[in-house]
Formats: C-alpha cells, sequence, structure tokens
C-alpha cells in the first residue's frame, strides 16, 4: 500500500458524494431541527457525516472565494478610517493578519465553541455531535 493509495482511501472515507449529501443539505434547507434531533438520536447512516461536510463546505468557501477573488476587507460598507479614533496602520495590520489566516481560525473555532458548550451539556455526546 503506498502513500497515494493511503491519501486516495482517506479523501474518499472523507468526502465521498453519496446519497446522504443531498438528503443532508435539503434536511438542513427545509427543516435542520429534525435533522439535528435525527442525528443525535442514532439516525445517523441517512445524514452525511458533520465533520465531513463541515470539510466540504469549508473547502467549497474557500474554493469560491479564491475563484472570484473576493476580499472582504477591500469591499466594505462606509470608511472606518474617517473616524478619527481609529489607527489606520493598527487597522491596516489587523486586516492582514485576518485575511492571511481566516481560513485556520475558521478551523480552531469550531473546535473552541465545541469545547466551551462541552461543560454546558452533561450528555455523553462526541466531540463531531457538538
Amino acid at each position: 500500500m503506498t502513500f497515494r493509495e493511503t491519501f486516495q482511501d482517506l479523501a474518499d472515507q472523507l468526502f465521498s458524494l453519496s446519497a446522504p449529501l443531498p438528503l443532508t443539505l435539503k434536511m438542513l434547507l427545509v427543516n435542520p431541527g429534525r435533522l439535528f434531533r435525527d442525528y443525535l438520536s442514532g439516525k445517523r447512516k441517512r445524514y452525511y457525516k458533520p465533520i465531513s461536510f463541515f470539510l466540504l463546505t469549508t473547502l467549497l468557501f474557500i474554493f469560491i472565494r479564491w475563484l472570484v477573488d473576493f476580499n472582504p476587507l477591500t469591499q466594505t460598507i462606509g470608511n472606518p478610517t474617517d473616524n478619527p479614533l481609529v489607527d489606520e496602520d493598527l487597522l491596516g495590520q489587523a486586516a492582514d493578519f485576518m485575511f492571511q489566516n481566516i481560513n485556520n481560525l475558521l478551523f480552531i473555532l469550531v473546535i473552541i465553541l465545541a469545547l466551551v458548550m462541552k461543560p454546558f451539556y452533561f450528555k455523553n455526546h462526541t466531540l463531531a455531535e457538538y
């Protein structure tokens, strides 16, 4: 077994676009509460895996943003530098940092959110269920 075969198997497991994906998308749009209740009650076979769904949609977002060359920092409403209390250099540094690292921060944010929610839910859920 080569590294390439191992990577392909991993990609197939994570991103298999089988029948659960269209049903999951439909339920997220039409009745998201039912989807979550069904998933947490054990009816998981019919729905797409949450971690894989998150990875797939995040990668799709990154690809589309790259494709259309979207930069939210240059396409803002109003100009925050019109305010005399705003330090333009600091604002520029913060904007550059966020633009360069937003994709990494999105992944970390989901994990942090799950860990913050864990103490409030006493059931034995896995990290993917939070």
